[in-house]
């Protein structure tokens, strides 16, 4: 069973997502965000999303992908709000604080999951940054599962998807 199936099949799996990624955010990077209602989408929405963090989970034969996803503005701002200083550019080093993030979110998941009797292998985090939302969007396959998170700079995307293989 893939994360996304495994969030299906209990839905009290999207309360807690959110509770992390809430927590994750307001606690780390000190910024105020308001979980918005969650919804399954065929394709991405049509946002700029500069900054990605993911972690691919294995579990048997099956690849489920976690993503966080920010527009410029807003991971600009979380990240200046982090570390108390200014950020001049975003590159791949300082976009890595979205790799720590969505492992620090699926840290606090995975006992939950746990809980449950699932087993995810996590991959080490990957960031993508300055790249067109449709290249990251070809690695989902069907369906994704859409957590938005409004910020005073913006919205955040938290997305759960799987991937064949």
């Amino acid at each position: 069973m893939t994360l996304f199936e495994v969030v299906q099949s209990h839905p009290e799996m999207i309360r807690h997502i959110q509770e992390s990624v809430y927590s994750a955010l307001k606690v780390y990077a000190s910024s105020e965000i308001v979980p918005k209602a969650h919804y399954l989408q065929s394709h991405a929405a049509a946002v700029e999303v500069t900054v990605i963090g993911m972690l691919e989970l294995t579990r048997r034969d099956t690849t489920s992908v976690l993503a966080i996803g920010f527009s410029h503005e807003v991971f600009v701002a979380i990240y200046e709000n982090m570390f108390k200083e200014k950020l001049i550019d975003v590159s791949l080093e300082t976009a890595d604080l979205a790799g720590e993030l969505i492992n620090i979110i699926f840290q606090s998941v995975d006992p939950e999951l746990r809980k449950l009797g699932y087993l995810f292998e996590a991959s080490l985090p990957k960031v993508l940054t300055q790249s067109p939302r449709h290249e990251w969007v070809q690695i989902s396959v069907e369906q994704s599962l859409i957590l938005p998170f409004s910020t005073g700079t913006g919205d955040i995307l938290f997305e759960i998807f799987e991937t064949k293989g």
